[in-house]
C-alpha cells in the first residue's frame, strides 16, 4: 500500500513539473534528483522510495513521458 502511494504522489508531482512554463521550453529528458538513504539504518525505508520512484517513472516513460520527454531519475545517498 506504501509503495502505491508513493507511486501516485510521485505521478501527481511529475505531472505538476509538466504544467509549468519553463519545462516545455527545454529540450532532452527531465532530470529529478532524489536524495534518500540508500545506505545505513534507514536502507529498507529508502530502497522503498527508490522502487516507487523507478515504478513511476517507467510508467510515465511507458506512456511517452511528460510532453514527449523522458523522466530520468538521479539517486544520491543521503548517508543517513
Amino acid at each position: 500500500m506504501k509503495t502505491a502511494t508513493i507511486t501516485t504522489l510521485t505521478a501527481a508531482l511529475l505531472a505538476a513539473t509538466a504544467l509549468t512554463g519553463s519545462a516545455f521550453a527545454q529540450s532532452g529528458p527531465i532530470k529529478i534528483g532524489v536524495v534518500t538513504p540508500l545506505s545505513g539504518t534507514y536502507t529498507p525505508i529508502g530502497q522503498q522510495v527508490r522502487w516507487g520512484l523507478e515504478l513511476a517513472a517507467r510508467e510515465i516513460n511507458a506512456a511517452g513521458g511528460i510532453a514527449g520527454r523522458q523522466v530520468n531519475l538521479l539517486f544520491e545517498d543521503e548517508e543517513a
